[in-house]
């Protein structure tokens, strides 16, 4: 598995937003690092625009393909993507071998989001069994 966090060091992520429950960047790299212990790799980017615009052309193409909710997930009403890799990061997920996401988080779950944290938090918990 490959994990790319989006983030920006410009704006910092919004912790008032449910999307961003327990987002703690000091406890991911904790984690990014016991999982590329056990043959995982990460990576830490901070996107040029141009790369956002990626971003979400991917996470729609990823959102269809999946039935997933991720309207304003990561932006507002008027502008559905404005925060994207800003004040809410993005983490994707890879398989090596594939060049589009498997997973995207955060996303909705029922009346919820799958947040960054739970899923690197459930990553780490499946290393322990």
């Amino acid at each position: 598995m490959h994990l790319k966090l989006f983030r920006s060091s410009e704006i910092p992520a919004d912790l008032n937003l449910f999307q961003n429950a327990e987002y703690d960047e000091t406890a991911f790299a904790e984690t990014f690092a016991v999982l590329a212990e056990h043959g995982n790799s990460y990576e830490i980017v901070e996107p040029s625009e141009a790369e956002r615009d990626e971003l979400v052309r991917a996470a729609w193409a990823w959102a269809v393909k999946t039935s997933t909710k991720v309207t304003h997930v990561f932006g507002t009403n008027s502008d559905k993507w404005q925060g994207i890799a800003t004040y809410v990061p993005a983490l994707y997920v890879y398989h090596e071998s594939d060049d589009d996401p498997v997973g995207i988080y955060p996303h909705h779950v029922g009346d919820g989001y799958a947040t960054i944290a739970a899923f690197l938090r459930s990553q780490r918990l499946g290393l322990a069994t």
